[in-house]
C-alpha cells in the first residue's frame, strides 16, 4: 500500500502469494501423478516474474534513495571528507506488512462468511427436525 508504487497493494500481494504457492500445489499433483511439464514451465515463468518484479521494486527504492539524498556538489564534512550518498532503500517494509495484514483480515472474513453460509442451512434443518419431533 505504498502510494505510487505498483505491485504493493492488497491485490498484488494476493496474486504474489498465489504464485509462490503454485510449486507446492503442483508438487502434490506430481505425487499423485497428475502433473505436466507444461504447468511446471508456466509456474517457473510466473515465479520468475514475481522475483523480477520484487527485484525491480527494490532497485527503484534504492535509486530513489540515492536521488533524494544526493548531497550538494562538493559538500564536505567538518573532517574534510566528501559526504557519501546513503544507499539504504527508501521503500519501507511497513506498508507491505500493513497490506499483508489487511489481506489476511479479508481472507479471514471471507472464510468466516463461508462457514456461516455452510452452517445456516444445517441449523435450519436441525430446527425443523426438532419442531417435527415436538408434534
Amino acid at each position: 500500500m505504498t502510494a505510487g508504487i505498483p505491485g504493493t497493494g492488497i491485490t498484488a500481494i494476493f496474486y504474489v502469494l498465489l504464485v509462490l504457492m503454485m510449486p507446492v500445489h503442483e508438487l502434490f499433483r506430481t505425487f499423485r501423478r497428475q502433473s505436466r511439464w507444461k504447468r511446471w514451465r508456466q509456474i517457473a515463468a510466473l515465479n520468475a516474474m514475481v522475483y523480477l518484479g520484487a527485484g525491480l521494486m527494490w532497485i527503484e527504492g534504492w535509486l530513489l534513495a540515492i536521488w533524494i539524498q544526493k548531497p550538494a556538489a562538493g559538500a564536505v564534512s567538518s573532517s574534510g571528507i566528501l559526504h557519501s550518498v546513503a544507499t539504504r532503500n527508501i521503500l519501507s517494509v511497513q506498508p507491505l506488512k500493513a497490506a499483508l495484514i489487511a489481506l489476511l483480515a479479508v481472507i479471514m472474513m471471507v472464510q468466516m462468511a463461508r462457514g456461516i453460509r455452510w452452517l445456516l442451512p444445517r441449523l435450519a434443518a436441525l430446527t425443523n427436525l426438532q419442531d417435527a419431533e415436538k408434534v
